[in-house]
Parts: C-alpha cells; sequence; structure tokens
C-alpha cells in the first residue's frame, strides 16, 4: 500500500512536471533533500525512468518567494546597492524594523495587500 505523503506529492505534482515551486527559505532546504533522496532511492531501487531522473537532477526546482517588501531609499538604498561582506547590516535593521509596514513598502504596489491585511 503506497501512503500519499509531502514527499510524494511534491515528486508528482512539482519534481516530474519540472514545475518551479515558489517558498520561503526553509523549502530551500527541503526540496534539495528531496531530490537527494529520490536520486539515492531509485540508485538502490530503480522506479524512475530515465527522463525523470534527469529532470530531479536538474537544480532549480524551487526558488525563494515573494516580493521585496522594502522600498530602499536614500543611504538605505545605497547600502544594499553597494552589499558586500563587510556591509553593516545592522543599519538596515535600524532604517526599517521600527518603522509601520507602509513606511517600509513605499510604493511597491506588489505589496500594499500586507499593510490592509495588518490593519484587521
Amino acid at each position: 500500500m503506497l501512503y500519499a505523503d509531502r514527499i510524494l506529492a511534491y515528486l508528482v505534482r512539482c519534481l516530474l512536471p519540472g514545475v518551479v515551486a515558489v517558498g520561503g527559505t526553509s523549502q530551500q532546504d527541503y526540496v534539495a533533500l528531496y531530490r537527494r533522496m529520490f536520486v539515492t532511492a531509485d540508485a538502490e531501487a530503480p522506479f524512475l525512468d530515465r527522463s525523470d531522473l534527469d529532470r530531479i537532477r536538474q537544480p532549480g526546482h524551487s526558488v525563494v518567494g515573494g516580493r521585496p517588501l522594502l522600498e530602499p531609499y536614500g543611504e538605505s538604498f545605497e547600502l544594499i546597492r553597494h552589499l558586500g561582506p563587510h556591509t553593516r547590516l545592522a543599519d538596515l535593521d535600524e532604517a526599517y524594523l521600527d518603522r509601520p509596514v507602509g513606511e517600509t513598502i513605499g510604493e511597491l504596489r506588489g505589496v500594499r495587500h500586507l499593510e490592509r491585511a495588518l490593519d484587521r
């Protein structure tokens, strides 16, 4: 008997058809793990077609989703524009963390729904 679970659902709905799933940072970890699990399982007990196995081996099945939640301006814009290993990210915290969402998203219309949701 085969029990459907998240891993098998992901195989059928995303990996085999080659659909790229959009999600958060934890999804990036578990999708990579799912891919390794299927490749390893198939090596021990082949169950995938060659084309399916090749598709699962390809990177890019998952991308971090969402839209920008900050509209940088002034010094913050320059800080982000020149991001590097020595950038003081604490400066960004100070510029955005204590501000209401409506101010941080500026004119980003694609995330205006967040401000409305927080008003409820």
